[in-house]
């Protein structure tokens, strides 16, 4: 009887330990250190694209807050009981701005990493590097699918459950 509850123990703090460990380790899909898995990585490959992903993350939190005031600024505008549709209009040109200039530097970025790999680690970059990201129609997919907040079922401006159904953009990267 006391061998069944020692044995029971110890099982149990074995498996607690092994998904302990288990859940402290990276996600499959974001690959070593977050180089989409891309193969045989030199050290100074590795280094050199931490470094370049660094310095995207900075441009594109940049831009991500000039669409997130730009956006707060049209609402306002769209609600206002005399509603001015040019300014509504170019307010929205504005953002068409950013988000050109935001697509522009996604895409720098891309090439500046394809132009420090080898063609095999291209092939499989170009083939991974988008995957979990859009579907191909401007929808995003994959780890980012799913309910999120505001007007739609997916990334909005307001907290609680989206007013429409279908899915909507859920947080940008």
């Amino acid at each position: 009887m006391k061998t069944n509850k020692i044995k029971t123990v110890i099982i149990g703090l074995s498996a607690l330990f092994i998904s302990t460990v288990v859940m402290a380790q990276k996600p499959a899909y974001l690959g070593s250190r977050g180089t989409n898995g891309i193969p045989d990585l030199t050290d100074e490959q590795n280094e050199l694209i931490d470094n370049l992903r660094t310095d995207h993350l900075k441009n594109s939190m940049k831009y991500h807050a000039e669409i997130d005031k730009l956006e707060a600024e049209l609402k306002v505008l769209e609600i206002a009981d005399n509603a001015d549709l040019n300014k509504i209009n170019a307010k929205i040109d504005e953002i068409a701005d950013v988000k050109a200039k935001l697509a522009k530097e996604r895409s720098k970025h891309r090439q500046d990493i394809r132009k420090i790999l080898t063609e095999e680690q291209k092939v499989y970059f170009d083939r991974h590097s988008m995957r979990g990201r859009h579907n191909g129609h401007g929808n995003y997919q994959g780890i980012h699918k799913g309910n999120g907040y505001g007007q739609d079922q997916g990334r909005g401006q307001a907290r609680g459950p989206g007013k429409e159904y279908g899915q909507g953009q859920c947080w940008r990267n």
